[in-house]
């Protein structure tokens, strides 16, 4: 078991995915842990959309369980609840391969046979977890036939049957975690710099020129040195327009007239 719990260290047992183009969108933790969607998701269980497919709450939480099941049969023990943080984005990273990353693989034709399975583990190229993992104290360097002696290990029946599932456990993510490198490489060979865009941005970095610049302060030219026509005036006002719009107004002249009577008024009036 402590072997396995080596192994599990250096390959965190994550299938970490490069989400470029795929339209995920992530619904926060907060949503997702234990009791998590009280109210907040109402009666509609999508909890998120992965290139345009919806993923329910409870096919979340299927996977979260599975993780939940294979952490403790590779460790003995539950996860705390600051393991379980990295566990559901296990989770939702493995729904991400399934919905997402399957379909990409399928298309480009990319796969992972039995005997490249193999070879990972005990052929010519290795996979860089075993390969750190079994590691001759004498020599401090990979040995094969230390994994050639494990492998032969668990056939017997001395062995508990949780180190033989957390192995399997581990040996099933080597696939997918091959097609990631596939896929990964592929996108990155798809880029090509040219000869001639090399050496524009080679010139665009490296060249130089010299100028020599005459500096004359608008202030010291007088006034009166220049004559600035009104047609001038009224060309750069109409190229302008937009700098120079006023607020509407009114402009208002009227004669106020009382209609309350004088006292000579009321005098006349009672005469």
């Amino acid at each position: 078991m402590a072997l396995i719990n080596k192994i599990r260290e250096k390959s965190g047992w994550a299938i970490g995915f490069i989400a470029i183009g795929l339209g995920i969108f992530i619904v926060g933790s907060d949503l997702l842990g234990p009791g998590g969607s009280g109210g907040l998701l109402g009666n509609d269980e999508k909890v998120g959309v992965i290139a345009g497919e919806k993923v329910t709450l409870k096919e979340y939480q299927a996977e979260l369980e599975q993780m939940q099941a294979n952490y403790a049969m590779q460790t003995g023990r539950n996860p705390s609840e600051a393991e379980m943080g990295s566990l559901r984005d296990q989770a939702w990273n493995q729904i991400i391969f399934k919905t997402a990353y399957r379909d990409q693989f399928d298309e480009l034709g990319l796969a992972v046979p039995d005997d490249e399975l193999e070879d990972m583990v005990q052929g010519n190229h290795i996979d860089p977890v075993i390969r750190q993992t079994f590691v001759n104290p004498a020599t401090n360097e990979f040995d094969k036939s230390l994994v050639i002696r494990y492998l032969q290990s668990l056939r017997s029946d001395s062995i508990p049957p949780q180190q033989k599932a957390a192995w399997f456990s581990f040996e099933q993510q080597l696939g997918p975690r091959r097609l990631q490198a596939k896929y990964e490489n592929l996108l990155k060979n798809t880029a090509y710099v040219t000869k001639a865009e090399a050496q524009r941005e080679y010139v665009a970095q490296t060249a130089k020129a010299s100028a020599s610049v005459l500096y004359v302060p608008f202030y010291s030219v007088p006034d009166t040195a220049v004559k600035v026509t009104d047609s001038q005036l009224q060309a750069y006002l109409d190229e302008h327009k937009e700098l120079y719009k006023g607020e509407a107004f009114r402009r208002i002249q009227y004669v106020s007239f009382s209609i309350l009577p004088s006292a000579k008024d009321s005098a006349d009036l009672y005469a």
